[in-house]
């Protein structure tokens, strides 16, 4: 099972860093709004275990963000310990590739955690089917 989520969620990082969302996404020069919606769109493709997987993974962690003024692990902090782990890459040969590979994964778990109901919750009334709206899961 561990090796099966990986892999969706590989995917799903393949997709957001080498597809035609990369852009909205991943660039600072886009509003965070838009580059929610961008992962909400992608999310939405992986198979529903990995989603709900995520999701849950992903509340878990704004959970811990509501008391970042005692434990200091804000949205980025949680990303920088969380991201190896959640979206592991491939082995890279060359360590630029790996490095900058970590930092868009660092990027995108931090961008889910703040924006987490944009990205987990909410429907995007321009994008999907009715069928498509609705929370994975209510964590």
């Amino acid at each position: 099972m561990a090796g099966e989520y990986r892999y969706g969620v590989q995917s799903f990082v393949r997709s957001l860093c080498l597809g035609p969302t990369h852009a909205l996404s991943l660039s600072s020069e886009v509003p965070e709004t838009a580059r929610a919606r961008a992962v909400h769109a992608v999310f939405k493709l992986l198979p529903i275990a990995h989603r709900s997987l995520l999701q849950r993974l992903i509340k878990f962690l704004t959970r811990v963000v509501e008391h970042s003024s005692k434990n200091l692990m804000h949205a980025d902090n949680l990303a920088i310990v969380f991201a190896p782990t959640i979206l592991q890459y491939e082995e890279h040969i060359d360590p630029l590739k790996a490095l900058e590979d970590q930092s868009s994964a660092q990027a995108l778990v931090s961008l889910m955690i703040s924006h987490y109901d944009e990205i987990f919750e909410v429907c995007w009334a321009p994008a999907s089917p009715a069928s498509m709206c609705s929370s994975v899961s209510h964590v």
